[in-house]
């Protein structure tokens, strides 16, 4: 066989992109290498991404670790976001950031880490949230994994009363050590102030949505679902029952505005006025005001809604 009927027949188109997938894996592993010898190049190609993204001054004080293979990991101190008009005031401020994942799932822009923490994070007022925001911890817990799920955590503190908000994470054991990810069915739970409440969150690729909700405050009960209906523009459904009596819900943005239309099975005044208490003090709570959120009621469920309901019974 001559020569060129050898190479005709051992390298196929298969064994050729496979051939330059592995001189480019090692091109790009070489290149990463050398570049987290610069963590200080690293540190401002961070900066300018944060700036790009959000419109503000980034900063980053300090690039304590920046490993980029095997496995990617990164450690910051001082992070803050900026009004570039006034670079005294800061939006956001991180006192300490610690993310380490896969080099693929970070190339994909997969969610899944060995680690994230967030420590000493401050959020000015409308900002992020209509009120300010201290978090002690924002990130992956798993003090106990022998007898305890993994999760995402969140502590501290949000229009001036205490916050406290866990996600249930799958756990995998991998070479490099415990690897974390959300699914796409978890048990959440969440207490703010009195409020007090757990629901089941689940998401699929068109839709996401709480599902058998329940929430405590000053004694009373409510049970709620809410989903996802429409992204754009956006508009959330809901139903649920305060004290057994039933209602909907439906919340649309259009524009900066956002409405809250609820709906009351119950004819009675006192009964909807027990309603209107339970979300305006949890509104009250959430740092909403009217021009954040307008808030209607009415007594009486749509025709849709009660025939739905009659086909649940």
């Amino acid at each position: 066989m001559n020569s060129s009927g050898w190479r005709k027949k051992s390298f196929t188109w298969g064994k050729r992109l496979t051939l330059v997938v592995l001189i480019l894996g090692g091109l790009v592993y070489g290149v990463l290498a050398l570049a987290e010898r610069s963590k200080d190049a690293l540190r401002q190609g961070f900066e300018a991404q944060l700036a790009k993204a959000t419109g503000h001054k980034a900063e980053i004080t300090e690039m304590i670790t920046a490993d980029l293979v095997p496995h990617v990991a990164f450690r910051m101190k001082g992070i803050y976001l900026r009004d570039p008009a006034n670079i005294d005031k800061a939006f956001l401020k991180i006192d300490q950031a610690y993310i380490s994942t896969s080099f693929w799932s970070m190339a994909a822009s997969i969610g899944k880490y060995y680690g994230f923490e967030f420590k000493g994070v401050e959020t000015a007022a409308d900002f992020w949230f209509p009120k300010k925001a201290t978090f002690k911890f924002v990130g992956i817990s798993d003090p106990s994994p022998d007898t305890t799920p993994a999760t995402f955590l969140i502590d501290g503190t949000y229009n001036d009363l205490p916050l406290l908000i866990t996600a249930e994470l799958q756990r995998k054991i991998k070479s490099h050590g415990p690897f974390y990810s959300l699914s796409d069915d978890f048990p959440v739970t969440f207490k703010l102030g009195t409020n007090e409440g757990t629901a089941t969150y689940k998401r699929s690729f068109l839709d996401a949505g709480l599902y058998d909700g329940l929430m405590t405050r000053d004694g009373q009960e409510l049970r709620f679902k809410i989903e996802l209906a429409e992204r754009n523009p956006l508009k959330i459904k809901g139903k649920g029952a305060l004290n057994g009596v039933r209602f909907n819900a439906e919340l649309t943005k259009s524009g900066e505005n956002k409405e809250l239309k609820i709906s009351s099975e119950s004819q009675k005044d006192s009964e909807l006025a027990d309603l209107k208490k339970f979300v305006e003090a949890f509104a009250k709570d959430l740092g909403l005001s009217e021009k954040d959120l307008i808030i209607t009621y009415d007594a009486a469920l749509p025709a849709a809604s009660q025939s739905e309901d009659k086909k649940e019974q």
